[in-house]
């Protein structure tokens, strides 16, 4: 996933970033680093995000369940970091965002979206999503096409429509 990312990164817009696309290489055992938690209120709702590294930025948005920003993304972070700007936010719900007045629904957390984009002062991003993630990441992508510079998404949630496990997925 990780040299998928930096495929992305290199193929939408900066390949002078990299001098040698494959002369770096990632192990496991890199450590983990806190990034810098800042917070942005959207519709009178604080929201908690990560933001670190410079160059294109890449908005990495975390799945459901008890996720969060920091639980999907840390081991990830510090290897795109040399490469671009990097910005994970709590989603409303998740980590430290109240829900507040945003629909818990795929479109909502899209428009939700954008209105974050908007506030972090974000123009153009790479998106990158795991599960419900992938689905607004999906979902941002088709609704707002010149705003997204590339995408990734890992098992998107609401692509396939058969539930996994049938009726006990519900």
């Amino acid at each position: 996933m990780i040299a998928f990312f930096r495929w992305v990164i290199r193929s939408y817009s900066f390949p002078s970033l990299v001098k040698s696309s494959w002369a770096w290489s990632i192990t496991r055992s890199a450590p983990i680093e806190r990034t810098k938690s800042t917070f942005v209120v959207l519709h009178d709702c604080p929201v908690r995000y990560d933001r670190t590294g410079s160059g294109p930025t890449v908005v990495l948005l975390h799945g459901g369940g008890l996720d969060s920003a920091q639980l999907s993304w840390a081991p990830l972070t510090p290897h795109l970091v040399p490469l671009a700007d990097v910005i994970a936010p709590d989603l409303p719900g998740y980590g430290g965002s109240p829900l507040g007045a945003t629909p818990p629904t795929v479109a909502g957390y899209a428009g939700w979206l954008r209105a974050f984009l908007d506030a972090a002062g974000v123009r153009r991003c790479v998106l990158g999503g795991l599960s419900l993630g992938g689905a607004i990441a999906l979902r941002t992508a088709l609704d707002d096409p010149d705003r997204v510079r590339g995408l990734l998404v890992c098992g998107p949630y609401g692509v396939d429509p058969h539930m996994p496990g049938g009726r006990l997925g519900w």
